[in-house]
């Protein structure tokens, strides 16, 4: 999500199956993407393949109801056997509703990946490099976690201190493989990309 530059404009909470979500929309100056310069693909939805392109490129289909089938029919047998109207029963259907959620979950991500590998090209390894120093400019410094004492009487600990060179870069590489994943396409800018969750 973009922090600098950006004015918030508002906030959605909503929630489903249990798990709360918050949708913050911003308004930001983002430059046109680029026109595309490659051929262009076919592609042909199926049920073997959640795509198969002119190009030779397959999308696997994750075949999310299918991995859970037996799970979610366990849970329904469960849900069947509660008291109508007893907490055990809300309970048990809250559990069904989070199986549910999850299976629909990833179809969602297996759509958004397969339609960002059609749209976006790969970067050079050189460009590649030059856009991750970039990213890893704009990263805070990792510390060291410090577990806070329990109790009254606790004295109060110094700030953290630096984390050691070696374990910093460790960090510091993770959390721009978070941060640069997602973004590091051609015809993609680097504040939109970021953006996306």
């Amino acid at each position: 999500m973009p922090t600098g530059g950006v004015a918030v404009l508002s906030a959605t909470v909503s929630e489903k199956a249990g798990r709360w979500f918050v949708s913050v929309q911003v308004s930001e100056q983002v430059p046109d993407p680029p026109q595309a310069a490659g051929p262009p693909i076919g592609v042909d939805t199926g049920i073997k393949t959640l795509a198969q392109c002119s190009d030779g490129r397959a999308i696997a289909n994750p075949k999310a109801l299918t991995s859970e089938l037996k799970r979610i029919k366990r849970l329904h047998r469960w849900l069947s056997r509660k008291q109508k109207g007893s907490k055990n029963r809300a309970k048990a259907r809250q559990k069904v509703a989070r199986k549910y959620a999850r299976v629909a979950y990833v179809r969602e991500d297996a759509l958004h990946k397969g339609t960002s590998q059609l749209t976006r090209a790969q970067l050079p390894p050189e460009e590649r490099e030059i856009r991750k120093a970039e990213i890893a400019v704009t990263l805070p410094e990792p510390k060291a976690k410090v577990k806070p004492k329990r109790g009254k009487r606790s004295k109060k600990e110094p700030p953290p201190e630096p984390l050691p060179k070696t374990n910093a870069n460790k960090v510091k590489a993770k959390q721009m493989k978070k941060t640069a994943a997602p973004g590091l396409h051609l015809g993609c800018p680097e504040a939109s990309c970021r953006g996306r969750a």
